[in-house]
């Protein structure tokens, strides 16, 4: 199924021009890599916020900002081994959608932010 247009917003409700554009890009995408749109969205989300949680993580213990490779081996060392920090770092390289990764990133981020919780204190001194 190709997707050409997008249906008009009812009248009276306007969605501005950037967003339009976005999901314009996003369907055009979608039907061209005949990838499901539920799952584009579904991993990217995942994988952003799991990126965004490592991110806000170390900068609570580290006061600074660093690459994400750097960023999982510290959490591998403070938390232990995590097969999903290590998917993130080889879906960066390599694209390909897992389901499987979605349903594993909640326990990971939740782990992340309670430990990093845990482990300093706030607000910082």
């Amino acid at each position: 199924m190709t997707i050409t247009s997008m249906p008009d917003a009812p009248s009276g409700i306007q969605l501005p021009i950037c967003v339009q554009t976005y999901l314009k890009a996003l369907a055009q995408t979608c039907a061209q890599n005949s990838a499901p749109l539920i799952s584009v969205v579904l991993f990217g989300s995942a994988a952003k916020t799991l990126k965004h949680s490592l991110h806000s993580c170390f900068f609570c213990y580290h006061h600074r900002t660093a690459a994400v490779e750097e960023e999982v081996e510290f959490f591998q060392q403070q938390m232990g081994p995590s097969h999903t920090l290590v998917e993130l770092l080889a879906l960066r390289r390599k694209d390909r959608r897992s389901f499987a990764f979605v349903i594993r990133c909640l326990p990971v981020i939740v782990r992340l932010h309670m430990r990093t919780a845990w482990d300093n204190r706030f607000p910082f001194e």
